[in-house]
């Protein structure tokens, strides 16, 4: 994003930025993640846009209150800034405000972003992914090794698929036996 995006956010959603969001999104630090709309820190105006109108309007759960932007979401959890926090203080927000996974992170947005920087550009390291690297780059290495999920229901469906071999064979042992 840049200052003109950033500005946009503001006028459309009648907000004020934090100063130490501004800045780092203006330079975002992860080449490799620029213009994403798949992790806890969006790079994408308009998805930006469309996301805190949707919480605002009670997408999930109770209408957000105006002091809380979204920063970004991945899987159920959002993450969020408190507006109305001098350091912005950093929310993870599961679904719903009152629900069990909601908390203050207790870092202000400068010291948290620090830390998620480091994590993704480690993380993206370790799948050999150059986080100064070109975003389309990533999305293929994505795509070639599938999601997390497709992973997850390939194991579900071989355990069960075993569960069901064992238990046939001693279904037949009892029947036969």
């Amino acid at each position: 994003m840049n200052a003109s995006d950033l500005q946009r956010i503001e006028r459309e959603l009648d907000i004020e930025l934090p100063p130490s969001y501004r800045r780092l999104m203006e330079r975002f630090p992860i080449a490799a993640l620029a213009g994403n709309t798949d992790t806890e820190l969006w790079d994408d105006a308009d998805g930006l846009i469309q996301l805190n109108r949707e919480l605002r309007r009670g997408r999930v759960g109770e209408p957000w209150p105006e002091h809380l932007f979204s920063i970004g979401h991945r899987d159920s959890a959002v993450s969020a800034i408190n507006l109305s926090s001098p350091e912005a203080r950093v929310w993870w927000i599961d679904r719903h405000l009152e629900a069990p996974g909601t908390q203050r992170d207790g870092q202000g947005f400068e010291s948290w972003a620090r830390e998620y920087v480091e994590d993704w550009r480690e993380n993206l390291l370790m799948d050999a992914i150059n986080p100064d690297g070109m975003p389309e780059v990533r999305r293929r290495v994505l795509e070639e090794r599938g999601s997390p999920m497709d992973w997850l229901l390939l194991l579900v469906t071989a355990a069960t698929g075993f569960g069901l071999a064992w238990l046939f064979v001693l279904l037949k042992r009892w029947l036969l036996g």
